[in-house]
């Protein structure tokens, strides 16, 4: 079994396809197939590629880590009652349900810098699927409330919010 693959870094291209062999039948094996020269050259190649890879990855970590101190994407999901059920992180410190279909979500300390920007859908169950609209965003908190052509309902709904 031969896996070939290809990495491209900066102007410079790798193949793959021998270090995976050295790789999973180890280098006594391709030693013992194709010559003692023939697993220095691939066990240099493994070394390269290994290396060039984690230099890649710790680049990507790097970025990664920049991107998120400046900008944060969360996601939260509430159920009808105001609990919530699904949160990435803990962004939410507290979800206050004052009456029918209003709900008051409040940030933890220091999450965002500058009012975010959100946006509420609606998980329900119903023939008309009530609106869901977030107002007052701060970088505090957001009151989202839930309505149907009836009048205030209360819903479960995702509420996704993007800032710095």
């Amino acid at each position: 079994m031969k896996i070939q693959l290809e990495m491209t870094v900066g102007a410079g291209r790798v193949l793959l396809g021998a270090a995976c062999v050295a790789i999973l039948c180890g280098g006594g094996a391709l030693a013992h197939a194709q010559g003692s020269q023939a697993a220095t050259t691939t066990d240099t190649l493994v070394g390269s590629a290994l290396s060039t890879l984690g230099n890649a990855v710790a680049t990507l970590r790097a970025e990664v880590a920049i991107l998120q101190t400046s900008e944060r994407v969360a996601r939260v999901t509430l159920s009808a009652a105001g609990g919530i059920t699904l949160q990435t992180g803990a962004w939410i410190a507290r979800v206050d349900h004052p009456q029918p279909g209003n709900y008051i979500l409040t940030f933890t300390p220091g999450v965002f810098t500058t009012p975010p920007t959100c946006v509420a859908t609606p998980n329900a169950n119903e023939p008309v699927a009530p609106t869901v609209e977030c107002t007052g965003v701060g970088t505090s908190s957001i009151a989202c409330t839930s309505t149907t052509p009836t009048g205030h309902v209360n819903t479960a709904m995702s509420l996704i919010c993007a800032g710095s």
